[in-house]
């Protein structure tokens, strides 16, 4: 009786240990977990012979683009690629995964290639009791909204395309969703 009792008293001690010190470490954010340098065009060789095959086209001008993506530090040269094709930094939007939100990643964005703010979408944190599939969802959807709503109000001589680049097909999927919400599916998926 009594190896059992101490054997459940270690156990209790070691697992409000670990509690303790779960409860205790806050939450490392990304960018601390994975170090991300942003880097320019110019470090990217192969990106830069495509944009000068065609930068003098200016093929990205007439799109709003929606990056649903990882914050990481090569996609800064990706989104100097698509200014110098032509895009609008005020036509850029971007949208990552919660648990990829790079704050240093934003700023750089915003002070070397002039992106609002604004578009920069944050999402809410995840909870582990959610199912991620459909919090990563209701996350596009409520954003890809903004989104719209933002480009509704601004003046534009001729409508926009829409790029949208997306890591994880969350896109395609939100779209199918907004499709369906007139049919009332809506309420069944989520439910």
């Amino acid at each position: 009786m009594r190896s059992i009792l101490y054997s459940i008293n270690i156990r209790l001690c070691l697992t409000s240990k670990l509690v303790k010190r779960f409860h205790s470490s806050g939450h490392i954010p990304f960018e601390k977990r994975v170090p991300q340098e942003c880097i320019r065009l110019s470090n990217v060789p192969l990106l830069v012979s495509i944009v000068k095959s065609f930068s003098k086209m200016k093929p990205m001008k007439d799109y709003t683009i929606s990056n649903i993506q990882h914050e990481l530090g090569d996609i800064s040269a990706q989104v100097e690629a698509l200014i110098v094709l032509g895009a609008l930094p005020n036509d850029l939007y971007f949208l990552p995964p919660s648990y990829s939100h790079n704050k240093q990643f934003q700023l750089f964005i915003s002070k070397h290639f002039r992106v609002p703010k604004e578009n920069f979408f944050e999402s809410s944190s995840y909870r582990l009791r959610y199912n991620y599939d459909k919090y990563r969802l209701l996350n596009v959807i409520f954003h890809l909204n903004k989104m719209v709503q933002m480009e509704l109000l601004k003046e534009r001589n001729k409508e926009n395309n829409l790029l949208v680049l997306d890591d994880g097909g969350c896109f395609s999927e939100s779209l199918s969703i907004l499709f369906d919400i007139d049919e009332d599916k809506l309420n069944r998926i989520l439910n």
